[in-house]
């Protein structure tokens, strides 16, 4: 049935706004796909289920899933050699994994340590890292065990409980010495938990417990450094624990710490790295609240002490404010490879063209103008240049698909996508993609996007390095509602579907790891809040998946950090980072540039999505067969607006 199957889905499909939800329908209650719903129910409601039931569907693209959960469901009644055989038989399945790791985690509980030595092949998880040299004890490899536990010791963070009975037995053989506490204290400290700092320190003496309390005190209230019996300048870690201080404080009063600091060099001995280490984050720190004294403090720092970070820092500082000077010469420093990036060969361009040198100015934005991305576009405006707006099809063979759509994975895949298993679907699919070839990864981008599976189509193009089918990468899913909603709240419809696709990649079934919701990422706190607004009932959270609902609430979202911000650049930053936060970051002269607004901003995070919110929206105009409205256009000089509105933040707080 695969093919026929495939094809006929691949028809349904075909437009880019046919499939949305659950892509294809059922056939008949006596289909192997509705046979399979019945029994997965009954697995799941812990039923006995006859074996029969299950073998019936061994030609079901599923067939695996019953297996699985029927293992997973009885796991202290199997032996190591069925476990074996399902592992075997579904090597190639993200399947496997699970089953591998819900089985040594079982081996665990039960203390079977020869039989979970056999079937653990190594693991980033803490637990089972952790059971593993347990296990190697029990199994007579102390040294080896001994080893992993040092390994796993030294973190800044609270381990996971797994390891507290082979920290325990690591203690009483008497491996945790002196030196490895300090090592851990130490990295808990950098990480900024001192609390497990202070538990740390109940195996030292005295003297030494004495120490960590001091540098937890200095943790919890670092201004106290101005007093000079806060911390006494006689000890062994005096310095560092002074360094901590600074560095906290400069954290948060960048200009107290660097008015305390020649203080605290004349009091306690720092060595030369730790006076860089000092001079560095106050820098940092003043940089990032757009401090020009920030330049000051970089200026008397050796070059050896600066890293990619601080380099592009003392740039922003520079940039901020305009010193062109100063910020030509910090690019002109960085290694060829980081000066010759798209970000910074646009800023060297732009330092030249503020000192006068136009030529050469001009020579750099005309070889940047033609890449096909933010920065491109901006030296483009610079000279008045065309946009690279380049589109190339997908070019493949028909039989490239056609192997595809038999590929077990994609059968998988295509069917818990029917069977509504969205996040299986999506496991299934990113793991076969890495034993792909690129050509069966384009291939896969191809099928994804004729089943307007967005989000799974742009993936394959990204593993494959294809970047060029502008239709495929700018999906126009949804167009009714978007387009809707931007003649409601008079918005570009551009600009609202940029924003979507950089949020969700256009996958209406999207959560992040915080809890964000659906295309245009909803907090669910900020959706009751939203509905209250619109006086718009919503059953429960998963209303936000609903597409239409989805693009309605993030739409008069943004249609409210439009007019509390005025400005689509100030909007957008609003919508990833808070209003709130905006507000901090406004410039504190009259206007500043647009650009130098954007990638002068304290957050990574946010300097990154209003870059590609202002390319995606111009790659939308095209799409959307519009006059492409330059970046030059939508970024125009920011400043503080006038009136200020109430409006709720994404995470549904009142500002």
């Amino acid at each position: 049935m695969g093919k026929a199957w495939l094809r006929l889905t691949g028809l349904l499909c075909a437009g880019l706004m046919v499939c949305s939800g659950n892509l294809f329908a059922a056939t008949s209650e006596t289909s192997p796909r509705a046979h399979f719903l019945t029994v997965k129910q009954s697995l799941e409601q812990g039923e006995a289920t006859p074996v029969q039931a299950i073998a019936s569907l061994k030609d079901y693209p599923l067939y695996p899933y019953l297996l699985f959960w029927q293992l997973q469901s009885s796991l202290d009644g199997q032996d190591s050699g069925t476990i074996q055989t399902f592992l075997d038989a579904h090597a190639e399945m993200p399947l496997a994994t699970q089953l591998r790791v819900a089985w040594l985690r079982y081996l665990a509980g039960a203390e079977r340590w020869e039989d979970y030595l056999g079937f653990y092949q190594g693991s980033n998880s803490a637990d089972l890292r952790c059971h593993a040299h347990t296990a190697q004890l029990h199994s007579k490899q102390q040294a080896a065990a001994w080893r992993g536990a040092a390994e796993l010791w030294l973190v800044g963070n609270a381990q996971h409980r797994a390891c507290d009975a082979l920290f325990a037995a690591w203690e009483a053989d008497g491996q945790i010495s002196t030196v490895l506490r300090w090592q851990r204290i130490e990295l808990a400290m950098a990480a900024g938990n001192a609390d497990l700092a202070l538990s740390l320190a109940t195996g030292l003496r005295e003297a030494e417990q004495a120490e960590v309390a001091l540098w937890h005190t200095v943790h919890q209230d670092p201004q106290g450094l101005a007093e000079a019996d806060f911390l006494p300048a006689k000890g062994p870690r005096r310095a560092a624990i002074a360094l901590h201080g600074i560095k906290r404080l400069a954290s948060s009063e960048p200009e107290q710490a660097a008015e305390l600091w020649p203080l605290l060099a004349s009091r306690y001995a720092f060595d030369s790295q730790q006076r860089d280490e000092a001079a560095h984050a106050i820098a940092l720190y003043l940089a990032l609240r757009g401090n020009l004294r920030a330049l000051e403090w970089y200026a008397v720092l050796e070059p050896h002490s600066f890293n990619q970070s601080s380099r592009g820092w003392v740039v922003r500082a520079a940039l901020r404010h305009k010193r062109w000077l100063a910020a030509l010469t910090w690019i002109e420093e960085m290694p060829a490879a980081e000066r010759d990036s798209e970000m910074w060969s646009y800023w060297r361009a732009r330092a030249l063209e503020g000192l006068g040198r136009q030529a050469e100015a001009e020579l750099l934005y005309r070889q940047l103008s033609t890449a096909r991305s933010y920065y491109g576009f901006l030296a483009a405006d610079r000279i008045g240049a065309e946009y690279n707006l380049n589109h190339r099809d997908l070019d493949l063979e028909p039989a490239v698909i056609t192997r595809l759509e038999s590929h077990p994975a994609v059968l998988r895949a295509a069917e818990l996508l029917a069977v509504g298993m969205r996040e299986e679907a999506r496991r299934e699919w990113s793991h076969a993609l890495g034993r792909m070839s690129r050509e069966e990864r384009l291939a896969a981008g191809s099928l994804a996007a004729r089943w307007a599976w967005h989000d799974r189509a742009l993936l394959s193009l990204a593993h494959a390095g294809h970047f060029d089918d502008l239709a495929i990468r700018f999906p126009l899913a949804y167009a009714e509602s978007f387009f809707s909603q931007a003649r409601q709240h008079d918005l570009d419809p551009a600009w609202i579907y940029a924003v979507a696709r950089q949020e969700s990649a256009m996958d209406p079934h999207a959560r992040s790891r915080v809890g964000a919701m659906g295309l245009m990422q909803l907090m669910p706190a900020t959706g009751e809040a939203i509905a209250r607004q619109l006086e718009t009932d919503i059953s429960d959270r998963n209303s936000l998946l609903d597409p239409e609902l989805n693009i309605r609430f993030g739409s008069h979202y943004l249609s409210q950090m439009l007019a509390r911000f005025e400005h689509p650049v100030l909007a957008t930053a609003a919508y990833n980072a808070g209003p709130h936060r905006v507000e901090r970051w406004y410039p504190p002269q009259a206007s500043m540039d647009a650009d130098i607004w954007v990638d002068t901003m304290p957050f990574h995070e946010t300097r990154e999505y209003v870059r590609r919110v202002m390319a995606y929206a111009v790659f939308y105009d095209q799409r959307l067969e519009r006059p492409v409205q330059r970046l030059s256009e939508r970024m125009q000089a920011i400043s503080k607006p006038v009136l200020v509105i109430a409006t709720t933040d994404r995470a549904g707080e009142a500002q």
